[in-house]
């Protein structure tokens, strides 16, 4: 597998998180589909080769060659029965916002064609980066969004900086405490950034609590559930537990034996990079 991240460039960074790739081929028995946990942003993504699909009562739904992925409470599983690529677009919870045709809250927990989003004009981006390399497409993404993103944009994101503020403390900050600081009601809050990000500050807080205890034990799978637990800012152990359950479908203690059996399983299999934009 190739996973490679490529930093935003400075004038697009307050709306997209980072440019990625993805080459993979699903036939490998160690890594058969993809494992997304519950976030509170969304992606843009661009299918090469075999296309994703999920799996339903009446069998796969394939996905289209161009689509979003919205914010997602809980966890979503995709599958290729082949070699597939991805050049994709990680954008900040409200980074979608300007440019969304569809109201925000309507893609929480949905995949949705490209078209649906941003209009027919996204599929000339689609046709322009057919037959070109990793590269190009890449650089024809960042041309694409440094294009449609202007100051005006920038200028009307009300929920960017309570988004930056939620995430520099970890997600452990209340609702009416943030409201005081950026000088408006909780219900004023709520409302800017449920439109803007579709879920609720409170939801954004949570997702982003739980995702920093996840990161917590990739980077340490020895950490212990005390530790865990008083970081997240939380006195009760069973209640972290549950609570961590509820979004990623298992319990850190879970968690931490699945990251440990496939460390030792794909140990040396994969080529994961993370580039810094120059």
């Amino acid at each position: 597998m190739l996973y490679k991240e490529i930093a935003s460039p400075a004038g697009l960074g307050s709306i997209i998180e980072c440019f990625w790739i993805l080459e993979h081929d699903y036939r490998s028995p160690l890594h058969t589909h993809e494992h997304l946990w519950a976030h509170g942003h969304s992606e843009l993504i661009f299918s090469f080769g075999r296309r994703y699909y999920q799996k339903t009562e009446a069998g796969k739904t394939f996905l289209p060659e161009a689509f979003v992925i919205g914010p997602f409470k809980n966890k979503l599983m995709l599958f290729s029965d082949g070699f597939t690529g991805f050049v994709a677009v990680r954008f900040k919870a409200w980074g979608l916002w300007p440019f969304s045709i569809k109201p925000i809250p309507e893609l929480v927990g949905q995949i949705t064609p490209a078209q649906e989003i941003f209009g027919n004009k996204i599929n000339r981006l689609i046709r322009g980066m057919k037959g070109r390399e990793r590269k190009g497409k890449i650089e024809m993404v960042r041309q694409y969004w440094q294009r449609e993103f202007s100051e005006t944009d920038r200028a009307r994101i009300a929920s960017a900086p309570i988004g930056e503020r939620i995430i520099a403390q970890n997600g452990i900050v209340s609702i009416s405490e943030l409201a005081k600081q950026f000088g408006i009601n909780s219900r004023q809050l709520e409302r800017v950034f449920r439109t803007e990000t579709g879920l609720s500050a409170k939801m954004f807080s949570r997702i982003v609590r739980f995702n920093q205890a996840k990161r917590m034990i990739e980077n340490d799978p020895e950490i212990s559930l005390s530790r865990l637990t008083y970081e997240m800012g939380y006195s009760d152990q069973a209640h972290f537990s549950k609570n961590f359950r509820e979004l990623f479908d298992y319990s850190p203690a879970a968690f931490k034996r699945r990251l440990k059996r496939f460390a030792r399983e794909a140990s040396g299999q994969f080529d994961v990079e993370f580039l810094q934009d120059r």
